[in-house]
């Protein structure tokens, strides 16, 4: 059977709609079993400092000592430099749900982070 660049266009869009959907619950679903009162006492925590420190820091500075050791392309070290500063998001919260982890502070965290990164990201 040939498939044409529509027919795989049409399968990539929907595979990106339903996965979306998909992390739409998961994230709701997650938030959700946290109370407003856990999140917020979060924010007054050290653990936000902590965190914001590690992404917006010493993650990069891994990422350049990464570079410095291991022989990459321009664009790849550009990628691992980008990567390594983005914030974390849906996927640490999902996984500090399923290990019983502070999911409060991992929910805050990635709040503080998104919007910390719109002047901290290089």
């Amino acid at each position: 059977m040939n498939t044409t660049k529509d027919d795989d266009d049409e399968a990539d869009l929907l595979y990106t709609i339903i996965f979306n959907v998909i992390l739409l619950f998961f994230v709701a679903g997650m938030t959700a079993t946290c109370s407003l009162d856990n999140l917020l006492s979060k924010f007054r925590s050290k653990g936000i400092l902590v965190g914001l420190s590690i992404q917006f820091f010493l993650n990069p500075l891994i990422g350049l000592l990464v570079i410095n050791i291991v022989e990459l392309e321009p664009e790849e070290e550009v990628i691992l430099l980008v990567l390594l500063s983005s914030p974390g998001g849906t996927y640490s919260n999902l996984l500090c749900s399923f290990f019983n982890a502070d999911l409060a502070l991992s929910v805050s965290m990635s709040a503080i982070s998104t919007l910390a990164a719109v002047v901290m990201l290089p």
